[in-house]
């Protein structure tokens, strides 16, 4: 059938939007993973103790805790394509004064660690837009789809990165691979100029806090449900972040010594099945979310559980790739869900809200799990990981249960 011209011409400008987002911002996560390994390996390099790697490591968190909430109200009152252009042109510009005051000899631990501060506070101001305006480029029934896509892209840009990176650094001086870094930002940014424009239709902005508040009391009033899940799953990623972060490969280290490849096996089959996990999830449109969601905890909190009750290189390799496509299914329908939650309004809010409670778990969970450990040592952190995990997923899959049977007639 022969779709009108103006259905026709709606139709590939969606699809030129979408393909320039997803370009756009897999040049950027490449260019912010060539620059983690030169900043990681300059700070080893350079710096005189772990305490001064660990200081300018840590110092790329604090953004996504300090600007996230000014970053979604940003992506809900102005527009959305100016702010992603704009923000790659200036990470460009972090980039150009950082390799001049590397070239006119200024400490290299010093320029990288206040670069990569600035270049995180762009990206942890600008994420929650990027995120939200993935609706506005797609049809509602291929949101599950373009979000896999994108998910997927980032894991790819994510493996791809440190490998690169490596052998870049092994070629090359680094000034050299900062100025390939400023090329892709600004790669990013020509490319993000397809994205659509969009006539500015919204109403009075309003204060930050007062956007906010209409947020929260939206949230609480109508979507009561979606926020005990976003609840339960914030209890889930305090109970299992610093595990998968900090436990496997130090667990994986003290079993076998001598196997230092294994650590690396271990992530990348988790990355690659990753991957796997966020295409998957592009074909779930049609299964029920929530059950999905828990279903996939489930899956998640036996695969961690294995790590310390297997011994055999194989099935915790095994382990690995259950655990990464697991995982990727929950971070896929979460952002799905989010997406669904609000309105154009309040998206940008919403996922620069949840985007500071996810981190803050990150962080109490890595404080949580260096205290388990230090009592009852590495096994007890998967265990006690895993036991809060499944019960959590079986509250929420209880609770899905019970939504379920009040709404049928």
């Amino acid at each position: 059938m022969t779709l009108p011209p103006i259905q026709f011409i709606r139709r590939v400008r969606v699809s030129g939007g979408m393909t320039a987002l997803l370009l756009g911002r897999f040049l950027a996560v490449f260019a912010a993973g060539l620059f983690d390994i030169t900043l990681l390996w300059l700070a080893i390099d350079t710096a005189d103790n772990i305490e001064t790697v660990a200081l300018v490591l840590g110092l790329r968190l604090l953004p996504f805790i300090i600007f996230g909430l000014f970053g979604g109200w940003l992506g809900d009152n102005l527009d959305r394509r100016a702010i992603i252009i704009v923000a790659y042109v200036v990470r460009v510009a972090i980039i150009a004064i950082g390799m001049a005051a590397l070239f006119y000899g200024a400490s290299a631990i010093a320029v990288l660690g206040v670069t990569g501060f600035l270049l995180t506070a762009i990206r942890s101001i600008t994420s929650p837009t990027i995120r939200a305006i993935i609706p506005q480029l797609c049809s509602a029934p291929h949101l599950h789809r373009a979000v896999s896509t994108f998910e997927t892209l980032d894991y790819a840009a994510t493996i791809i990165a440190p490998v690169v990176g490596g052998l870049a650094l092994a070629a090359f001086p680094p000034l050299v691979i900062l100025a390939i870094i400023a090329a892709l930002f600004l790669g990013a940014a020509i490319i993000s100029l397809a994205l659509p424009r969009r006539p500015d239709t919204r109403r009075t902005r309003a204060p930050l806090i007062n956007d906010y508040g209409s947020l929260l009391v939206f949230m609480l009033r109508r979507r009561a449900a979606f926020v005990v899940c976003m609840a339960l799953n914030t209890l889930a990623i305090v109970a299992v972040s610093g595990a998968e972060l900090l436990m496997i490969p130090m667990h994986t280290d003290n079993m076998f010594p001598d196997d230092p490849a294994l650590l690396g096996a271990i992530l990348s089959l988790m990355a690659l099945s990753g991957m796997l996990g966020a295409l998957t999830t592009g074909l779930m449109r049609s299964w029920p979310q929530q059950t999905t969601l828990y279903t996939a905890w489930v899956v998640y909190g036996l695969s961690l559980a294995s790590f310390a009750l297997l011994e055999r290189q194989a099935t915790i390799l095994l382990a690995a790739v259950a655990l990464g496509y697991s995982g990727a299914i929950v971070d896929t329908l979460l952002m799905v869900m989010m997406q669904r939650a609000v309105s154009g309004r309040h998206r940008a809010k919403l996922l620069g809200l949840m985007s500071i409670v996810f981190n803050f778990g990150d962080v109490t969970s890595l404080w949580m799990t260096a205290l388990v450990a230090s009592a009852f040592g590495y096994p007890a952190v998967f265990l006690l990981a895993a036991a809060i995990t499944l019960f959590i997923a079986g509250s929420g899959l209880w609770l899905t249960r019970q939504e379920v049977a009040r709404a049928s007639p």
